[in-house]
């Protein structure tokens, strides 16, 4: 094939971040056709989001570190090019989405990209209501962005994205905070572009959700570490598990039973098991009775929310006199649609917000009427965009920052900093930036 006629060529692209140890790219090469989807899967750490930053020039151009290799975008080296050059030929919807959204309400933030570009006003105003309807952000114009959900916050920034028409998009990640619901509409999103033409990169985590990509592309430790259709690639269950991809919940369960067998639906998983263990067709699942709950302690609960209402200024009730008791050692799951009030609710148990009716206690305690302080040692909280609690200068110290405001002792301090790192796999990135991790 011409090389014009790719829609993307990478061509040996390595690059290191200013200060790191290794490469986050090793020698990287691949082409994509015009039309063609291609998903990205990896590890975190992998180089996925360096990857798709190379793309449309923010890496080396924002972020600082030895580039090497050739991008054509359509023909076109990207050699030499600003980012704003970049950005009507490759659209990005970044992992941290809140990043690119900044304007006083939603019309203003689909408007602000076609501004940077020229676009004259006419042909600006054409295209804000399709891209906010593609998205199903209709009606939404005048809302002020920070006032959306988490999902329609994602849904925002694919809007502002497609309003430029660009003949590449990049998404990182793009259903991270979405619900079932959501993740099923952007998907939908996503088929829809692809079938007008445009050609689509999607890094993404859930091997279910790109199966109906033309390739997939898996990183590990920079380099590709396969790139293939996905029925060939996800084949590959051993592979898979060591480059950190969880496999297909269907493929990987047939495989534990010893059944060489790769199945899309539950019926044909079931097939594939009764073609394998023919006893199993007419078996049934035994019934089991009924158990009683044990009866609830009459002592005061680990954490207890009574009767909790809030809603934010200019807007609807979010919580409605919720009632909810936690015993001590309750693993507890809050799920709902965006917007149905689980990171208000959270935020209230924290401290962060104050209920407008009720309260919540911490054994037995008003949580109103604990410094914050007390409150610390015992609800800790883990924001959903770990960049609004990170500032240390290196891992290390962000670790320690917590253990140190209780005023214990430095072997103390270092000694949960070894058990925290060791915890969570970062003992080695000890004295790492924390804005340059994945």
């Amino acid at each position: 094939m011409n090389p014009n006629q790719h829609a993307v060529s990478v061509q040996g692209v390595t690059f290191t971040y200013h200060g790191a140890g290794r490469p986050a790219l090793r020698a990287v090469s691949f082409v994509q056709s015009a039309g063609e989807m291609i998903g990205v899967m990896g590890a975190s750490g992998a180089g996925k989001s360096t990857l798709a930053k190379c793309l449309n020039r923010i890496v080396p151009e924002f972020d600082d570190g030895d580039f090497r290799g050739t991008i054509r975008i359509a023909g076109e080296p990207l050699d030499h090019l600003r980012v704003c050059d970049v950005a009507p030929k490759v659209g990005m919807v970044f992992q941290d989405f809140e990043s690119q959204l900044f304007s006083t309400n939603v019309a203003h933030e689909v408007a602000f990209a076609m501004e940077q570009v020229g676009m004259d006003r006419a042909e600006m105003d054409r295209r804000i209501i399709p891209a906010l309807e593609a998205v199903g952000l209709r009606g939404f114009e005048h809302r002020d962005p920070m006032s959306l959900s988490g999902g329609e916050k994602q849904r925002l920034a694919i809007a502002s994205v497609l309003a430029l028409r660009p003949s590449v998009i990049v998404l990182d990640e793009p259903t991270t905070d979405l619900d079932p619901e959501g993740r099923a509409e952007v998907f939908e999103l996503i088929a829809r572009l692809r079938a007008q033409g445009l050609s689509l990169i999607v890094i993404e985590h859930e091997s279910e959700e790109l199966r109906a990509a033309d390739r997939i592309m898996i990183l590990r430790e920079g380099e590709i570490a396969a790139d293939g259709p996905p029925s060939v690639v996800f084949a590959r269950t051993e592979l898979l598990m060591g480059c950190g991809v969880r496999p297909p919940g269907l493929g990987h369960a047939l495989k534990l039973l010893g059944i060489d067998a790769q199945a899309e639906s539950v019926e044909q998983a079931y097939d594939a098991i009764v073609r394998a263990h023919p006893r199993l067709a007419d078996s049934r699942a035994p019934e089991h009775p009924a158990t009683t709950e044990d009866a609830l302690t009459t002592g005061p609960a680990f954490m207890a929310i009574e009767h909790v209402s809030f809603g934010y200024a200019g807007g609807p009730r979010v919580l409605d006199s919720i009632d909810l008791r936690v015993e001590a050692g309750d693993f507890l799951a809050i799920v709902g649609q965006n917007g149905s009030g689980k990171t208000t609710l959270a935020k209230q148990i924290v401290g962060l917000l104050q209920p407008a009716t009720g309260r919540v206690t911490i054994e037995g305690k008003d949580r109103a009427q604990m410094r914050p302080a007390e409150m610390a040692r015992e609800v800790a909280y883990v924001f959903q965009n770990p960049d609004h609690q990170i500032f240390a200068a290196t891992v290390q110290e962000e670790v320690a920052f917590g253990p140190r405001n209780f005023g214990l002792a430095d072997d103390e301090i270092g000694r949960r900093c070894d058990e925290a790192l060791e915890a969570v796999g970062l003992q080695n990135e000890r004295q790492s930036d924390p804005f340059l991790l994945s």
